[in-house]
């Protein structure tokens, strides 16, 4: 079976983290991106930001960037407030 690739959008907040936790688990499902607001200015282990995926995912929490994104993933969570999920989404 081909997996599909998963961004997560939102990644360090706590609907982010239990898609993060839900989705490793998924078979079909390779996390490919996961991105966080822009206080985020450098890529950052997910294992700094929840010690709880250290041994399960080595993908670094990076700054937004929407063309990385749709280079990244076949299919991307939103996990943002509505306001900003609604900014973004009609560019995916």
């Amino acid at each position: 079976m081909a997996s599909t690739r998963v961004a997560v959008v939102g990644a360090t907040g706590y609907t982010g983290e239990e898609l993060l936790r839900l989705l490793l688990h998924h078979p079909a499902i390779q996390l490919t991106y996961l991105a966080a607001s822009a206080k985020w200015e450098r890529p950052t282990p997910v294992s700094d930001v929840f010690p709880r995926f250290a041994s399960q995912l080595d993908l670094p929490i990076e700054p937004l960037d929407p063309a990385r994104l749709l280079k990244a993933s076949d299919a991307v969570f939103l996990a943002l407030p509505h306001g900003e999920a609604m900014k973004l989404a009609p560019a995916l």
